[in-house]
C-alpha cells in the first residue's frame, strides 16, 4: 500500500512538473514574446525611416554644397569681368556682412565700456539718452561717450554712430576733433543734411492769416519780393505763392482756422495746376525774414523764425511753434493742420506743438536755449542753425489790439486734453473745415511788371498772390447795400443799384461802377470817371458816415501811438505808414464786414474831392467821437494789490493779473476840443511792475519825487469833460519802492490805505440817431380792380427787414429814408396807425356790418394819442397808433414825392359788393381775422408817387430824403476803425 501511495505521489508530481511549465509558456511567455516582437518590429521600422531621412538630408546637403560651390565659381567669374564700380558694390555688401557679424559683440563691448567708466566722471548716460531730453536733475544736458560706439547725439535725443546721429542738421558729434584736443566742443549744426540740395528750386506756399493790417500786408509783400530776389541772385529760383486768408467777420481772430483755409486753397491750386508744393509755411504777417532764411527746408517741421528780433533773437519759450513754421504738405495733413477752435489771441500754436509731439515730429535740439541757466527738458521743434533763422518784427500799433476770449476755460480744457494724448486733433482741423466766402478770391500772377490785389502800382513781383475773404459762418448778401449816385455836374439825377458783389477794396469797387451805371443818362467815359471815384459809406440805421477815397485825412487811435520818454520824445517805433490805396481798401472792406445784418447801408459815389466833404462835416459839427475800451486788472504785491490798465481791450486777465472790468475812453483825443480833454497817463515800474496813473498827458513818466522811483510810459488815454458814463477814481498808497496806485469805479478812492488823487467819467457811445430808415410795403396777394392803385402801407424799423418780410403777407416795394429827430421847426412828426373800418351805426340797421383793416399815418399832435377815431362818408375808422420809433418829415428834401391817398369806391360798387362781403365776414367766424381788404368795395388808404388818382382824397404829401439830403444829415467817423 505504501508503495502504491508513493507511486501515485510520483505521478502527481510529474504531472505538476509538466503542467506548470506548459501553463507558463502558453499564458505568460508567448503573449509577452508577441508584444516584444511587435515592439521590435516598430523599432525596426523607425530605424529604417530614420536612416532613409538621414540619407535624404545628406543627399540634399551634398547637392546644396555642390550648387553653392558652383555659384561661388560663377560669381568669381562674373566679378572678374565686372567694372570697378560693381566690384566696389560687392565689397560694400561684404563689409555690411562683416558689420553684422561684429554686431553680436556690441552689447558686450558696451557693458565693458560702462564698467570702465564707473570710476571716472562722465557726462553721458548709460541708456543712450542725450541732449536736453536726457538732462540730469540740475538741468545739464547729457552728452554721448566720445570714445564709445555711439559718440553722436541726434535731434531726437538718442546717442548713436549712424549718419542720422552724426551728420544731420541738429546732430552733435562729441568725438574729439582732429589734433587730439582734450576739451570737446559740440560741432556746429551743418547747413543741411547730405540728401538736401539747397540750390534745387522748390515750390513754396506762404499762408498768411490776415485782418485789418493793411500796412503790414504791404510791408510783407515788399520783404517777400526782396527775399525772393536775394535768393535768385544766388542761383536759387524758388517758385513763390502767397495765400492771404482774410477773416471776413467780427468774431475774435482765429489764426489756426485761417491757416487751414489757406492750406485748403493751396491744395486746390495743386489739383488745378498739377504742381505739388514742397513746403507750406504758416506765416505771421508781422514777422519778416532776413536774407539768410531758407524757406526750402521742411524735411521735418521747421520753425523758420527761430531767432526773432522782438524776442531778443530767440523765441518766447522753448516749446513755442508760433511765428513762421514750415511743414511739408504731407506732415500738415498727418497732424490734420491747426485746430479751428481757438478764437482770440493764444492757444492755437500750443495746440500745434502738441499735435507735432503726439505724431513724433519734434526733431529739434536746445538751439538758443543751450546756454540758458536752466536748460529746458521738453522736446522742441526743429529750428534752423543759429544765425539762419533771424527774422524782424513789425510794430503792434499798426493793427487792432490782440484780444483773448473773456472766458478762456475752454481753451485750457482743450490744451489739457491734448497734453493727455487726446485723439481730438483727428476731428478738429482740416477734416472739420467749414468755409463761407465773401466772393471769388482775388488773384495775381508772378510777373516782371504787374499789379497785385488792391495795389495798382505796376512793379516786378516774383510771387503769385491768392487773396480770399472767408468766415466759419454765413456772410450777409451784398445786395442789402445800395450803390447810390449823387446828382452832379453830369446833369443826371439820383440813381441807386444793389451792390452785386463784395469788393476786396477800393480798386475793385471802382471797377464795378461802369457795369452798375451803364445807361444812366450821359455820363461820358464811364471808365475814366470810375477810375477816380471816391465814396461816402453810410450806415442809414445809425446815421454814421465814413469817407473812403483819395486824399482822406485819417486820425490814428490813441491806443496805437508809441510810448514816450520823460522828455516827451517817442520811446518806441512809430506806426508804419501805409500807402493810401491799401489803407482805403482796408477801410472799405472793414465797413462792409462790420455793417450789421439788420442795418441798411449806402455806398454813395461822390464826385467832389474828399477834402471838400471832410471840411463840410467839420464845419457843421457833425463828427462822432468814437470810443475804445480800457481794461482794469489787479494782482498781488507786497503790502496789498496793484492795479493795471490796458488800452484797447475788454479783457486783460493774463500773466498773473486778474480781470476786473473795463470802461470806455476816447479812441482819439483829436475828437474833442483841447479844453475838454481829460488825460489819464499810465506808466509802470520795472521793479515789481506796479502801475501808476496821473491826470496829465505825460506826468507819469520818469522819477516819482515822493518815492524816488522810476516809471516808464505805457499809454496815455483820454476821456472828455462832457462824458456821461460811470465815474471812476484814482488813489495812491505811498510805501517807498512798493508804492502802488488804484483805479476803480466810484467817486472817491480814499479807502484801504489809499489817498484819493483824481476822478473822471468814462465815455459812453449813446448818441441820437439822425435818420429813420422806412419803407413802403405792398400786399403780396394784392388784386386791385382796374383803375385803382395797389394797396401799399408805410412801415418803419425792423418791419422793413428782409427776414420779417419773408414770412409775412407783404413784400418790400420801396426803401425810404426820413428823419429820426426834428432838424427844423417846420419838420413834421408822423406816426403809423393801424385801423378797423366799420359801417356807421344807424337806427334801422339797413345795411350789414362790414369790417376790414386799413393803414395810414397821422402827424404832429395826433401821434400823442394812443387811439383815434375818424369818419369818412358812411364808414367809421378806429385807429391804434404804433409804438415804432419817432419819424419826422423834412420840410425840404430832394427825394421821391409821395402822397397818402384815401380811395373812395362809388356807392354802386359798394352796394353791389355788399352781399359777398357779408358772406366773407361770416366765413371768418366769431373772433376771426378779417381779410386785409376787399377788392374795390371798401375804402382804403394807399401810397402813390407824385399825385393821387382822380376821385381819391389826398391826405398827406411829402418828399423823402434824397442821397444829397442824407449826406447832409449823417455824422462823420474819420478815424481808422
Amino acid at each position: 500500500m505504501a508503495s502504491i501511495r508513493w507511486f501515485l505521489a510520483g505521478l502527481i508530481f510529474l504531472g505538476l512538473v509538466a503542467v506548470v511549465p506548459l501553463y507558463f509558456v502558453n499564458n505568460i511567455y508567448f503573449p509577452q514574446r508577441a508584444e516584444l516582437h511587435d515592439a521590435s518590429q516598430e523599432l525596426s521600422s523607425l530605424k529604417t525611416e530614420f536612416h532613409a531621412h538621414r540619407a535624404a538630408r545628406q543627399a540634399e546637403t551634398q547637392a546644396l554644397d555642390r550648387r553653392v560651390a558652383s555659384l561661388e565659381a560663377l560669381l568669381k567669374v562674373i566679378e572678374d569681368g565686372q567694372p570697378q564700380a560693381i566690384r566696389e558694390k560687392h565689397q560694400k555688401a561684404a563689409a555690411l556682412a562683416q558689420a553684422e557679424a561684429i554686431a553680436e559683440h556690441i552689447e558686450e563691448a558696451k557693458a565693458t565700456q560702462i564698467e570702465a567708466n564707473k570710476a571716472a566722471k562722465k557726462t553721458w548716460r548709460d541708456d543712450d539718452r542725450c541732449g536736453s531730453l536726457g538732462a540730469d536733475s540740475s538741468g545739464q544736458p547729457a552728452s554721448c561717450n566720445p570714445t564709445g560706439l555711439s559718440p553722436c547725439c541726434s535731434p531726437a535725443g538718442w546717442c548713436g554712430g549712424s549718419p542720422d546721429h552724426c551728420d544731420c542738421m541738429g546732430c552733435t558729434d562729441f568725438r574729439p576733433p582732429p589734433g587730439g584736443a582734450k576739451t570737446q566742443i559740440p560741432r556746429p549744426e551743418p547747413a543741411s543734411p547730405s540728401h538736401y540740395v539747397q540750390s534745387k528750386p522748390k515750390r513754396i506756399a506762404l499762408v498768411v492769416p490776415f485782418r485789418d493790417r493793411g500796412a503790414h500786408l504791404e510791408r510783407f509783400r515788399e520783404r517777400i519780393q526782396a527775399h525772393a530776389e536775394s535768393w535768385n541772385s544766388r542761383g536759387v529760383k524758388h517758385h513763390w505763392h502767397v495765400f492771404v486768408a482774410e477773416q471776413f467777420d467780427n468774431q475774435l481772430f482765429n489764426r489756426g482756422y485761417l491757416f487751414n483755409v489757406g492750406l485748403h486753397y493751396a491744395t486746390e491750386f495743386e489739383k488745378k495746376t498739377g504742381q505739388q508744393f514742397d513746403c507750406v509755411v504758416m506765416h505771421d504777417i508781422d514777422i519778416l525774414p532776413t536774407p539768410v532764411v531758407d524757406y526750402g527746408w521742411c524735411l521735418w517741421p521747421n520753425q523758420l523764425s527761430g531767432e526773432i528780433e522782438c524776442w531778443n533773437w530767440g523765441v518766447p519759450y522753448p516749446d513755442n511753434v508760433g511765428g513762421v513754421v514750415s511743414l511739408s504738405p504731407q506732415h500738415w495733413r498727418a497732424i490734420n493742420g491747426f485746430s479751428n477752435e481757438y478764437e482770440g489771441w493764444g492757444g492755437e500754436d500750443d495746440d500745434l506743438y502738441l499735435r507735432l509731439k503726439i505724431n513724433n515730429l519734434l526733431k529739434g535740439g536746445c538751439h538758443t536755449w543751450c546756454n540758458s541757466p536752466k536748460r529746458p527738458t521738453v522736446p522742441m521743434v526743429y529750428r534752423p542753425p543759429i544765425g539762419q533763422g533771424r527774422m524782424t518784427c513789425l510794430h503792434d500799433g499798426d493793427h487792432t489790439p490782440r484780444q483773448r476770449a473773456p472766458q478762456d476755460a475752454p481753451m485750457w480744457q482743450r490744451l489739457n486734453a491734448m497734453k493727455a494724448n487726446s485723439p481730438r486733433w483727428r476731428n478738429d482741423g482740416l477734416t472739420s473745415l467749414r468755409v463761407f466766402s465773401a466772393g471769388e478770391p482775388v488773384e495775381s500772377n508772378a510777373c516782371t511788371a504787374c499789379t497785385a490785389p488792391e495795389d495798382p502800382e505796376s512793379k516786378p513781383r516774383l510771387f503769385s498772390e491768392h487773396w480770399s475773404r472767408i468766415s466759419q459762418k454765413p456772410i450777409s448778401a451784398p445786395s442789402r447795400i445800395e450803390v447810390v449816385r449823387l446828382p452832379g455836374s453830369h446833369g443826371c439825377g439820383n440813381a441807386s443799384r444793389p451792390l452785386p458783389a463784395i469788393p476786396a477794396g477800393l480798386e475793385q469797387l471802382r471797377r464795378l461802377l461802369p457795369e452798375l451805371f451803364h445807361g444812366h443818362c450821359d455820363m461820358g467815359s464811364l471808365s475814366e470817371w470810375a477810375h477816380t471815384a471816391n465814396f461816402i459809406l453810410i450806415d442809414l440805421t445809425l446815421g454814421h458816415a465814413m469817407l473812403v477815397g483819395n486824399g482822406v485825412q485819417l486820425v490814428m487811435p490813441d491806443s496805437s501811438l508809441p510810448a514816450l520818454q520823460e522828455s516827451g520824445a517817442v520811446a518806441g517805433p512809430t506806426p508804419l505808414p501805409a500807402t493810401e490805396h491799401l489803407l482805403q481798401a482796408q477801410r472799405l472792406s472793414r465797413w462792409i464786414r462790420k455793417l450789421p445784418e439788420s442795418h441798411l447801408g449806402w455806398i454813395v459815389v461822390a464826385d467832389e474831392a474828399m477834402s471838400v466833404w471832410q471840411k463840410r462835416f467839420f464845419d457843421s459839427g457833425r463828427r462822432i467821437p468814437l470810443t475804445s475800451p480800457a481794461c482794469i486788472s489787479k494782482a498781488s504785491m507786497q503790502g496789498g494789490s496793484k492795479f493795471r490798465v490796458t488800452a484797447g481791450t475788454q479783457w486783460c486777465g493774463d500773466g498773473g493779473w486778474n480781470h476786473v472790468g473795463h470802461f470806455m475812453v476816447l479812441r482819439s483825443k483829436s475828437n474833442v476840443p483841447e479844453d475838454k480833454k481829460v488825460p489819464i497817463c499810465i506808466s509802470f515800474n520795472r521793479n515789481g511792475y506796479a502801475y501808476r496813473f496821473e491826470n496829465s498827458d505825460a506826468g507819469c513818466i520818469g522819477t516819482h519825487k515822493p518815492t524816488q522811483t522810476t516809471w516808464v510810459h505805457a499809454h496815455t488815454i483820454y476821456t472828455s469833460a462832457d462824458a456821461e458814463g460811470d465815474e471812476y477814481c484814482v488813489g495812491i498808497h505811498l510805501a517807498g519802492t512798493h508804492t502802488r496806485w488804484i483805479l476803480q469805479r466810484g467817486a472817491s478812492c480814499s479807502s484801504d490805505g489809499f489817498v484819493h488823487s483824481f476822478s473822471f467819467r468814462a465815455m459812453t457811445s449813446k448818441r441820437e440817431v439822425p435818420l429813420a430808415p422806412c419803407c413802403l410795403l405792398s400786399e403780396a396777394s394784392s388784386n386791385s380792380a382796374a383803375g385803382l392803385p395797389p394797396l401799399q402801407r408805410f412801415a418803419t424799423g425792423q418791419e422793413c427787414g428782409a427776414g420779417r418780410l419773408s414770412v409775412s403777407d407783404w413784400k418790400l416795394s420801396r426803401k425810404l429814408v426820413l428823419l429820426a429827430r426834428r432838424q427844423s421847426e417846420s419838420d413834421h412828426r408822423v406816426c403809423v396807425a393801424t385801423g378797423m373800418s366799420t359801417a356807421k351805426d344807424d337806427s334801422n340797421h339797413s345795411r350789414p356790418s362790414q369790417e376790414h383793416l386799413v393803414w395810414r399815418v397821422f402827424r404832429d399832435s395826433a401821434c400823442d394819442r394812443p387811439k383815434v377815431v375818424t369818419y369818412e362818408g358812411d364808414r367809421k375808422f378806429h385807429w391804434t397808433m404804433s409804438s415804432s420809433p419817432e419819424v419826422f418829415l423834412p420840410s425840404k428834401a430832394s427825394g421821391v414825392h409821395l402822397c397818402l391817398c384815401h380811395i373812395l369806391p362809388s356807392a354802386a360798387d359798394a352796394s353791389s359788393a355788399s352781399a359777398p362781403a357779408a358772406s366773407e365776414s361770416k366765413k371768418s367766424g366769431k373772433g376771426g381775422k378779417p381779410p386785409a381788404r376787399t377788392t374795390s368795395n371798401m375804402p382804403f388808404y394807399t401810397w402813390v408817387e407824385s399825385t393821387c388818382p382822380e376821385g381819391a382824397k389826398r391826405e398827406l404829401c411829402f418828399n423823402t430824403l434824397g442821397p444829397a439830403d442824407v449826406v447832409e444829415a449823417v455824422e462823420l467817423i474819420d478815424e481808422i476803425v
